[in-house]
């Protein structure tokens, strides 16, 4: 078998959660708040566990947000973290979550990939230019609550079926 404390241990088993990781500054144009909303069905149900990796002026907004949609227990912040840390959370992450529409950079995207995690992206800008199916998601820009809800769908498709992950 593989060694448990192998970095990159991704659990096998079916019953594991879903890893989701969310990079950036907690700015609202980084749209953490989206991810948070179309993550908190798989969050409640208990599927997944999300870390919210960055800082900023929305942090205390964003830790209400999670308690008014009941995900509180589900969700870790753990404010900036040094960049090989970054790194090894996204490469223990199954799902890098980034509704951002205004980065045109995506060079935290690349970076996902890299480490083994697959994206849900905005079609627009850099990362929708990076993300193709073969490697992960891209949900439509068109409003908030569509994002959400296409973001919302994609995550429980792949709580429901981890094999979709590889």
């Amino acid at each position: 078998g593989r060694s448990t404390c192998s970095e990159d241990s991704r659990p096998p088993e079916r019953g594991g959660k879903l890893e989701l990781i969310f990079v950036g500054g907690l700015v609202p144009r980084k749209a953490c708040d989206l991810a948070l909303r179309a993550a908190a069905p798989v969050l409640q149900n208990d599927l997944a566990h999300f870390s919210v990796v960055g800082d900023g002026p929305e942090r205390s907004r964003l830790e209400k947000l999670t308690r008014s949609l009941g995900i509180e227990k589900a969700v870790t912040f753990h404010g900036w973290l040094s960049h090989s840390e970054v790194l090894s959370r996204m490469r223990s992450a199954d799902v890098f979550v980034f509704p951002s529409v205004r980065d045109f950079g995506g060079g935290v995207v690349f970076e996902a990939l890299a480490a083994g995690a697959v994206p849900i992206v905005v079609d627009f800008g850099g990362p929708g230019d990076i993300v193709h199916p073969e490697v992960g998601y891209k949900v439509p820009l068109t409003n908030e609550s569509e994002v959400v809800k296409e973001i919302e769908q994609i995550l429980t498709n792949l709580a429901d079926d981890r094999d979709l992950l590889s």
